[in-house]
């Protein structure tokens, strides 16, 4: 976990089960596509990663059943990971 962050993250968005994964993996992308637009750092992106999963936990119980749920879930880790991003690129 110390050493691949990134992969500790997955292992928590499992274990809260639910549309956690669906959060990561939509923060994810958002950081990924941030570092390769040369936004921020490659080491900046477990942190917004890890940031916009605490942000949006209130999804930790919504149902993975749900097509309405992950799709918010989605949308709201996104919203929330480019607000993060933004903050991150300010410091730079």
């Amino acid at each position: 976990k110390k050493r691949f962050p990134a992969l500790g993250l997955a292992y928590e968005a499992i274990k809260a089960g639910g549309v956690m994964p669906v959060v990561l993996n939509a923060a994810d992308e958002i950081a990924v596509d941030a570092f390769l637009q040369k936004e921020i750092r490659f080491t900046d992106i477990t942190g917004i990663v890890e940031t916009a999963m605490d942000c949006v936990g209130a999804f930790k119980s919504q149902s993975d059943r749900d097509l309405n749920a992950i799709l918010e879930a989605d949308r709201e880790a996104r919203e929330r990971a480019r607000e993060i991003v933004k903050k991150v690129r300010s410091r730079h």
